[in-house]
């Protein structure tokens, strides 16, 4: 889930790239060509099990998944893409009661709800069974040791994969660099083609900062709502909850302080003079602040306007905004307001060090295996410790997919062309 609608606020931001179709198609291949993606398996595994295609002519899960993961890296590996399947890891606690609470809202309390990711689970059994298929395609496989986001990411910080496919905005919030949201490979129909990218760079310039931009989000995460708190704060969305962050970054380089900001706001509480900003007092002929009750239509000639350098009336002018203190100071009232709601948000602080807390905690975690299991890689080198051998094993995935689908026959895998290229 992620924050709720933050990328249609990216988006609205300029910080989504969006490639697709015939038109676009070269850029789509030279953006993936020769490239290390990865793959948070989870969600291609969640997105078989509501696709209405898939529900009518596949009765099981285990099928269903098989058919997405089996065309999908059919695809990829033709266009020259290599993915690194990320295997979710254990759920963590703080999000697994959400979960929880999340179902329990939905669809009642009537029922024990098997959410999240655990050992042995409903949802590990299945990533678990995908997982040989892909090792007969002969595809390198990860396993997370927590949330899959956070070692996507991990891949990418460390320098072994270009990018992260993750539909799942967290991928941001965990660090990543580069998110392929959108990311259909189509050899046969380039028309249905598509690419969309998010870069650490583009989310930074939206934040207004030059470094950084997890703990940013996070805020932004907390005010809006998200997998570490649900509601977040009532009547503050994700478009106000981003431009209430911007506004604490105003000034800043980076995000490191952006959740003690965040901190001391709320403890000092609402403002009461920007409270008292309730409407314009600017003048409509020069656009300077008028000094009264309300707009005027021209200064008064026995008062006259000091921005204007008049004793007596006003220059008029043409301006695009005005300067009175109700618009000068919009965005301190913005947050002044985001401030009076999340003060008014029982434990709204308790939660946000917790989601800040626990995303950093994985992002550490998923760092740290990385580093013991590959390394970093250097700089600029074409070397990568994951690699396509050409040499898928026919038979086994045959004898997979035979299992799964049951009018699957082995000419579909091993009498086309779909693994010689």
């Amino acid at each position: 889930m992620g924050v709720q609608n933050l990328w249609r606020v990216l988006d609205k931001g300029n910080a989504v790239v969006k490639l697709k179709g015939e038109t676009n198609f070269k850029q789509i291949v030279a953006a993936v060509e020769n490239k290390v993606v990865a793959v948070d398996l989870s969600a291609w595994l969640m997105q078989a099990q509501t696709q209405p295609a898939l529900l009518a002519n596949y009765d099981s899960a285990y099928a269903r998944a098989a058919k997405v993961v089996f065309d999908r890296s059919i695809h990829w590996l033709r266009h020259g893409c290599l993915p690194v399947f990320v295997i979710e890891g254990q759920t963590p606690q703080a999000k697994l009661d959400k979960l929880k609470q999340r179902c329990i809202q939905q669809y009642g309390p009537q029922r024990r709800y098997d959410v999240g990711n655990r050992a042995g689970g409903q949802f590990d059994r299945l990533g678990q069974a995908i997982k040989r298929l892909l090792d007969a395609f002969g595809v390198p496989c990860v396993q997370a040791v927590g949330e899959g986001e956070a070692m996507c990411a991990a891949l990418n910080i460390c320098g072994w994969a270009h990018a992260c496919h993750t539909l799942d905005v967290d991928a941001l919030l965990f660090g990543a660099i580069t998110v392929y949201r959108q990311m259909h490979l189509l050899t046969d129909k380039a028309k249905e083609a598509e690419l969309t990218i998010c870069s650490r760079d583009d989310v930074q310039r939206v934040l207004g900062i030059s470094r950084g931009g997890d703990a940013a989000l996070t805020a932004v995460a907390q005010l809006a709502g998200g997998d570490y708190d649900l509601t977040g704060v009532e009547n503050v969305g994700e478009v106000l909850a981003l431009a209430a962050v911007r506004h604490l970054l105003r000034g800043c380089e980076d995000d490191d302080t952006v959740i003690q900001k965040l901190e001391a706001a709320l403890a000092a509480g609402p403002n009461a003079e920007l409270d008292a900003l309730t409407k314009c007092t600017g003048c409509k002929a020069c656009g300077h602040e008028g000094g009264t009750k309300g707009r005027l239509k021209q200064h008064p000639a026995q008062r006259g306007c000091a921005a204007c350098g008049c004793t007596s009336g006003c220059i008029p002018r043409d301006f695009d905004v005005c300067e009175c203190e109700f618009h000068r100071r919009a965005d301190d009232r913005l947050l002044n307001r985001v401030i009076r709601l999340a003060g008014q948000t029982a434990g709204f602080m308790t939660k946000c060090r917790l989601a800040a807390d626990t995303y950093r905690q994985q992002q550490q975690l998923a760092i740290a295996a990385v580093q013991r299991a590959y390394g970093v890689a250097l700089p600029n080198s074409k070397h990568n410790v994951f690699r396509w051998m050409h040499r898928p094993d026919v038979r086994a995935i045959s004898d997979i997919m035979c299992r799964y689908i049951n009018d699957w026959e082995y000419h579909q895998v091993g009498g086309s062309s779909h693994l010689s290229h």
